[in-house]
Formats: structure tokens, C-alpha cells, sequence
């Protein structure tokens, strides 16, 4: 979201010190004219200068603190951009640029902005040769995590594989018969070395490949002989975070602190506004780890309503009766999130609504349902940032550099709100807000957005019950 650009104030310091030295001199000047005047015991004539002096002395110290007022509110500010600026979409400049009136400041930022970038040109430039040096390599090449997705694979190995749609992210076993991988990483895991072995593919072929566990990361990397990339398909695609195993995490409480906290990040779809009658036709799950998204750790599907979805709800989501005709129904749902959500906080970006249509679901199905631990991040950006009149998803996102990708779908929106999540935990812990108790408390500042949520019959986000 851009922001509004703010006035810019020249040479604050300067005129800080202007200040501070007016109020001095009128100072001195008021102090020696009552001494002059006790001493001579004439008043009448120094009642005008000092009165003058005691406006100007007045003056100069209601400007000295407006000055220090407005720069520690823009310390703040560039103080949240910078905590942002690691992963955020736009320049750490960019921001402060939008956000704080000093002009000095602005350019502090500027200087700033240039340092980040130049550090993260270099870590791009070595990222950059060390995927030139894998595309280089005269072989086949696939790395695979320990759950069988894709995280790493070079033209050739997308030319000798039966499947062009083998990609970071995707199933190894739509390439690989399972039975046969399986047998070969099996047989590396019990020699703890490199092996060479046979493997078939789907269209039944066989391949010769070498099989090296990485023991570190999990997983293993398999290369392929018989096929090389020319000079010109030098390339790799890769999502190395697909190797990232989720922490054991104790039970989230009050106490836990926000980078440790356990988390379900959940959205739905549904058939209307209303929770207490309309219908979930889609569930989006990831699970996360403070600031920690596993993406591969996620779940996405359709929910069968038992009623016609409108079609004005399907020209937001996309959703239609033909769509969600074989789907399963919320029962099932609501069993795998009951279990998934135990021990863990439920978070979403006006989660409330979420919650309250699982609530009205298990009602209406006679489903056992308890609300688990929940935490808003709408709630939370409200709370931080008090004049912040819009505070949709897609608005929220731009402030904060989030990515969008899959608006209005379940699963697309849940991803959004975790990684929010995750630029808003340094900015919380910048304001002392460190468990998960303080984030509770620090919500409740969203009065107002509250209190809109409860008219709209929105479940109340916090401890659960």
C-alpha cells in the first residue's frame, strides 16, 4: 500500500539548537532584569522586556518539545521499517520515505537503505555462482526431501525424467516409482555411502542413478547418468526451505514467547458474511513456527455446504456447486483441525470470522467442538498502528512487504497471514511485546476493531474455550 507522503521537515537538529539557545538568551535576559529591577527597585521599566523575554523563553521550549515529540515518533517509525526492511518487498528507504516528516532522518534512512543493499547484492551474487556451479555439472540432477517433495531440479534431469511438470514443491513419485526409489535410498541409509543402483520411472524405464543421503538437511540427491543439459538449458529451480523440519514444540501457553509459539494458520472460504448462517466450501492450513513457515506443511481443501453457494460469494473465491460436488463434508474437517490445532494457537488475519463459522459448523452437525487458542493478526496491526484506516488483507500486506499470491483462496490467504505474522514479531518485541499472554493484552488496544467484530457475531479471539 503506498503510502501518503509526508511533509518534510529541513534541518530539525538545526533549528532544535536555534531553539534551545533563543530560550537561553531570554533566559539570561529575564534573570538579569529581576535582578536589575531588585536592585534598583524601578519595575516599570523592565515589565515590557520581560515580558517579551518570557514569551520568547515560552516559545522556544514549546518548540524544542514539539521537535523532540515529532522525532521520537519518527524514530519509531524508521525503527519498524528497518525491522522490516530484512525480508520486505520495497526499500527500507521507500518506506521511511512514506512514513516520517524529518528530512534528516530521510536521509540517515537513505544511507541506510544503501548499506542493506549492497549487503544484499553480495549474498544475491553468491547465491547466483553457486547455482551457475550446480547448473554446470554434466549430469542429471534431483534433490529430494525426507517427505518425497522436489527441492531441487536442473534441466537435465527435467529432460530424462517422464514428467515435464517436475518442479520444487512437487512429488518425486509422479517421476519415480516409489517402490523402487524406496529401495535405493533404503539401501544408501544402510551403507551410510553414496550407491549406484538401478530405478525405474513411471512410464517404465529404467535409469541408472547414484543416490547420496544429505544427513545434515534430510533428504537425498539423486544423479542421473546418460543425459546432459546443453549450453543453453543451463538451469536450476530450487526451494531449498522445502527441507526445513518443523520444531517439537511444547504446548503453546501464555508464557510462550512469539518466536517459539507453535502455530495453525488457517482461512476459509465460505458461502456468505454471515457465521451463523453461511457455510464453509474451502479450508486453507499451514503450520508455522513463530516466524517460520513451513510451506510444505499445509492443507487445502474443498468443503462440501449442503446449500447452493451464491454467486456472488463464487465471483470472490472462485468456488461453484460443480466444484465442491465430490467433496467431503465439515465433519471431516473439523475433526483433523481439532487435532491439529491441539497444543498449537490458531492465527489468521480476522481469524474471529474463521472461528465463528467452525463453531456454527459443529453446532449444526453435532460435532464436539472446543475453540482453541487464537491470536489476529488483524487485531495486532490495529493495535500498532492506531491510524491505519484499512486494514483488509490486501492493504495490510502492501504496508508490511507481504507477497500475495492466491487472493481469496483458503490456502493463499492462510500464507499471507503467517507471513505477516512473521514481519509483525520484531516489531511487537520492539514494544516489549515478547509471549504470547503480552500479544493477547497488546490486541485488546484494538478496541474499536473489537468491538465491529463482536456486532458482526465474530467469534472473540484469545485463551479459546
Amino acid at each position: 500500500m503506498a503510502q501518503r507522503p509526508h511533509r518534510k521537515r529541513p534541518d530539525d537538529l538545526r533549528g532544535l539548537l536555534i531553539a534551545m539557545a533563543v530560550a537561553a538568551l531570554a533566559a539570561g535576559i529575564l534573570l538579569a532584569l529581576v535582578f536589575a529591577s531588585a536592585a534598583t527597585r524601578e519595575q516599570s521599566q523592565t515589565t515590557v522586556i520581560s515580558g517579551i523575554c518570557l514569551v520568547a523563553l515560552i516559545g522556544a521550549f514549546w518548540f524544542a518539545i514539539d521537535q523532540i515529540r515529532t522525532w521520537r515518533q519518527d524514530l519509531q517509525r524508521m525503527r519498524g521499517a528497518l525491522l522490516l526492511a530484512k525480508n520486505a518487498a520495497v526499500s527500507f528507504a521507500s518506506q521511511v520515505d512514506g512514513t516520517i516528516e524529518s528530512n534528516d532522518l530521510s536521509q540517515l534512512a537513505s544511507t541506510l537503505d544503501h548499506v542493506l543493499h549492497k549487503r544484499q547484492a553480495q549474498l544475491s551474487l553468491a547465491e547466483e555462482r553457486l547455482t551457475s556451479v550446480l547448473a554446470a555439472l554434466p549430469a542429471a540432477m534431483l534433490v529430494v526431501t525426507d517427505r518425497g517433495l522436489v527441492s531441487l531440479v536442473n534441466a537435465a534431469a527435467k529432460k530424462i525424467l517422464p514428467t515435464s511438470a517436475i518442479a520444487p514443491g512437487t512429488s518425486v513419485y509422479a517421476a519415480l516409482r516409489r517402490d523402487s526409489l524406496g529401495s535405493a535410498v533404503r539401501n544408501a541409509m544402510s551403507q551410510q555411502h553414496a550407491v549406484t543402483t538401478a530405478v525405474k520411472t513411471t512410464d517404465d524405464r529404467e535409469l541408472q542413478a547414484t543416490i547420496a543421503l544429505m544427513h545434515t538437511s534430510g533428504g537425498f540427491v539423486a544423479m542421473f547418468e546418460g543425459v546432459n543439459a546443453s549450453p543453453y538449458e543451463e538451469k536450476v529451480e530450487h526451494d531449498l526451505s522445502l527441507h526445513d523440519v518443523l520444531p517439537q514444540a511444547e504446548p503453546a501457553n501464555p508464557d510462550t514467547p512469539l518466536d517459539d509459539l507453535p502455530l495453525l494458520v488457517f482461512d476459509c472460504e465460505s458461502t456468505g458474511l454471515d457465521p451463523a448462517q453461511d457455510r464453509i466450501v474451502s479450508i486453507g492450513a499451514v503450520l508455522a513456527h513463530g516466524g517460520r513457515v513451513f510451506v510444505h506443511e499445509n492443507r487445502d481443501t474443498l468443503v462440501k455446504p449442503d446449500v447452493p453457494i451464491p454467486a456472488r460469494s463464487t465471483t470472490i473465491h472462485g468456488i461453484d456447486d460443480a466444484m465442491v460436488a465430490d467433496a467431503g463434508n465439515i465433519a471431516g474437517e473439523l475433526a483433523w483441525l481439532a487435532d491439529t490445532a491441539a497444543g498449537r494457537v490458531v492465527l489468521g488475519h480476522n481469524i474471529g470470522f474463521d472461528l465463528a463459522l467452525l463453531e456454527a459448523e459443529a453446532k449444526r452437525r453435532g460435532v464436539p467442538w472446543k475453540s482453541p487458542l487464537s491470536l489476529d493478526t488483524g487485531q495486532l496491526i490495529a493495535a500498532l498502528e492506531p491510524g491505519m484506516e484499512q486494514l483488509d488483507l490486501d492493504h495490510v500486506a502492501g504496508r508490511y512487504g507481504v507477497d500475495i499470491v492466491g487472493r481469496h483462496t483458503a490456502l493463499g490467504d492462510a500464507l499471507v497471514a503467517a507471513d505477516l505474522f512473521g514481519k509483525l514479531i520484531p516489531l511487537l518485541q520492539d514494544r516489549g511485546i515478547t509471549t504470547l499472554d503480552e500479544a493477547w493484552a497488546f490486541s485488546r488496544k484494538a478496541s474499536g476493531l473489537r468491538a465491529r467484530q463482536a456486532r458482526a457475531g465474530w467469534h472473540a479471539v484469545g485463551e479459546g474455550g
